[in-house]
Formats: C-alpha cells, sequence, structure tokens
C-alpha cells in the first residue's frame, strides 16, 4: 500500500538528511547533526508542541509498525524492498519469527543507511540505542547497521517514573556525552525515545505534551551551541478497544483452519493452506465488526515483492475502535488511520 498523497512518505527521510549533510560539507561548516528519533509522534502533536522547529508532513508505510517504519526511515526502501512487513512473520528460512525476539537471518538488503551515507560525507555516525536496548535482535543490528553504537540511556524503557523535564535531561545527557566524544569529524547522531511505550497506556497525555516540550527547549539549547537538530518519527497511535471474544474467536480459527495469526497491532493476517482461504474468510467476515476489513494480501502488498512472501494471504485491517490489543494496552497502531499516517519532520533553525 503505498502512502496517500498530499506529503512525501519517511522513506524519504534518508534523501533529505543527506542532503542536509552534503549542503553542511559544500558550505564549509562542520556542525554537528542530531536526530530525535521519538516513536509513536504523529504530525499535528509534534506541530503543536515543537513550536520553534519548522514540522512538515511524512506519510508512514503500511503497516504502521516500529519494525517497518524506522527501517524505511533509515535506509529509504519501501516495506516491499526491505521485506519486514511487521511483527510476526514469515523469516527467510520460511518459519514464523517475531522479529524484536529473532536473532538469525533477515533477508534485508544491504543498500545503505542515513549511517553510510554520513560516514561518505565526513560525518562520525553514531546511534544512542537508548530505548532499543531490551530488544537483542538482528533487526536492531540491521537498522543501526555502521553506526558507532552508544548504550547506558534509556528513557521510557528504564525502570522508573521520571517526569517529563527529567527525562528530556536524560536525553539532553546522552547527546552531550556523545558530543563531547574526541573526534576528528563532526558527528551525526540518532538517539531513539520509545515514547509509544507510554502512549499505548495512557495515550497523549499531558505528561507525554509536556516531554515533547521539553523537546523543543532540549533542541533550542543545542541548536544555540551550533548543533544542527532534527526530528522524525515513525507512526501515530489511535484509541482501540480490546474484544476478548473476538481473541477467543481468532484462536478457535487458527486451530480449525491449520493457521498461524501474524502481523502486529491493528494489522493482522492468517497463514493457511490455500484450500482453507475461502471458509476463512467467509468464517472471517462473520465474525469480525463491521469496521475491520478483510482483504487478499496483494491487494495491500505489492506483487511479487519480499514482503507479500512473508505476509498470511487473509489480512485484517482495523479501521475503527474495536479489534485486538495486548498488555492493557488502549492506544494502538499498524493501520491506516490519519493519526497512525501523518507524522513529522522537523528542524530547529539556528
Amino acid at each position: 500500500m503505498s502512502p496517500p498523497e498530499g506529503a512525501p512518505s519517511i522513506t524519504t527521510f534518508r534523501g533529505r538528511l543527506r542532503a542536509l549533510l552534503d549542503a553542511e560539507r559544500r558550505e564549509g561548516r562542520h556542525a554537528d547533526v542530531v536526530v530525535l528519533a521519538v516513536d509513536g509522534i504523529p504530525h499535528d502533536l509534534a506541530l503543536a508542541t515543537w513550536r520553534h522547529a519548522r514540522v512538515c508532513a511524512m506519510r508512514s508505510v503500511f503497516p504502521t509498525t516500529s519494525s517497518t517504519a524506522w527501517l524505511s526511515s533509515l535506509t529509504g526502501l519501501d516495506v516491499g524492498r526491505h521485506g519486514i512487513p511487521g511483527v510476526v512473520f514469515l523469516g527467510p528460512e520460511g518459519t514464523t519469527l517475531n522479529v524484536f525476539q529473532h536473532r538469525g537471518p533477515l533477508g534485508v538488503p544491504n543498500s545503505g543507511n542515513i549511517f553510510s551515507d554520513a560516514e561518505e560525507a565526513g560525518y562520525h555516525p553514531m546511534a544512542v540505542m537508548g530505548d532499543w536496548e531490551p530488544f537483542d535482535c538482528t533487526w536492531r543490528d540491521v537498522l543501526l547497521r555502521g553506526s558507532h553504537v552508544v548504550r547506558g540511556h534509556r528513557f521510557y524503557t528504564a525502570p522508573s517514573h521520571a517526569e517529563p523535564s527529567e527525562r528530556a535531561r536524560s536525553v539532553l545527557d546522552a547527546l552531550s556525552r556523545c558530543l563531547e566524544t574526541p573526534s576528528e569529524r563532526p558527528r551525526l547522531v540518532w538517539c531513539f525515545i520509545d515514547a509509544d511505550q507510554h502512549i499505548h497506556h495512557w495515550g497523549y497525555d499531558e505528561p507525554l505534551v509536556r516531554f515533547l516540550e521539553c523537546l523543543d527547549d532540549l533542541a533550542l539549547q543545542l541548536t544555540a551551541r551550533g548543533v544542527r537538530v532534527l526530528a522524525h518519527s515513525d507512526h501515530g497511535l489511535t484509541p482501540t478497544r480490546h474484544l476478548p471474544e473476538l481473541e477467543r474467536h481468532l484462536d478457535h480459527l487458527q486451530s480449525e483452519h491449520d493457521g498461524v495469526l501474524g502481523g502486529a497491532g491493528r494489522t493482522r493476517w492468517f497463514h493457511v493452506p490455500p484450500a482453507r482461504e475461502d471458509r476463512l474468510v467467509s468464517a472471517l467476515e462473520r465474525a469480525l465488526p463491521a469496521s475491520v476489513r478483510v482483504c487478499p494480501a496483494d491487494t495491500v502488498f505489492e506483487p511479487g515483492s519480499l514482503a507479500l512472501g512473508r505476509v498470511g494471504r487473509i489480512v485484517l485491517i482495523a479501521g475503527g475502535d474495536e479489534f485486538l490489543t495486548f498488555s492493557g494496552h488502549r492506544f494502538e497502531h499498524g493501520s491506516t488511520t490519519e493519526v497512525e499516517l501523518a507524522v513529522p519532520f522537523a528542524r530547529w533553525l539556528e
């Protein structure tokens, strides 16, 4: 599924960043560049809270999941080409895997990313792993490939209940430590902040809004020090109510039709033997809320693509606020609502 018209895809982020680095080099400037990668932030909220930045909209990829969207942003590849269509899908060896737990081949093409671009442009590429630290998986290695990885700084996955200003100070501390690292070249520092961890449970509440405002202040401080500061996100989240009876019914259908449910969040798919597909579709259409769409995979994933070969042939996409969640989540993502698709690209001007 292509991004909706009206704004560029997040796959353009890599090219935008490369253009900035090349312009800096051509003009003889040697400023450090910081990129705040804040998971789960929709465009409208960034526009309201990052008041001192120039904020424009980008369109996330489908499905609007972190594993899919961050890889698209950093590599410039769409989902069909990088082949990571969500969280649970068929891996290169034909077995179902969870991408955030999987240690083994993923088959993602190595066509470079923002870190290899930074190296070519004369920058020292650094990645503050941040809230990715608990996820020891091949996908994380692929995402950060080519960077000098910085550990020891967690923001939303740390075992604490920090106030928004305190959490923002932790981000500033991590960035300052990177910018103080001896280097003969300017630095590119990409820093991952998993605000999604909070939003799943509490939505876009006052503490989250305050944290984003604190990031605006942080960016101003760095800009005053001569640092170029940008920010981007992967998807937004929308209210979603878990239906226990639907979960039980889908579990029953998996057993009855010898299937496996994959995907994540508000987009799921069934891997089933071809002979059982028609009966499963009929059963799903009877059981699902009217707001959930049932469609063939090749209508939402590019025919012949790497991604299409890894998803189930029957895809479920939530359009309303009733579907599946887990761990008490009240906000979810993965589908095609406007709040999930419209994400920010921000730059604080010197």
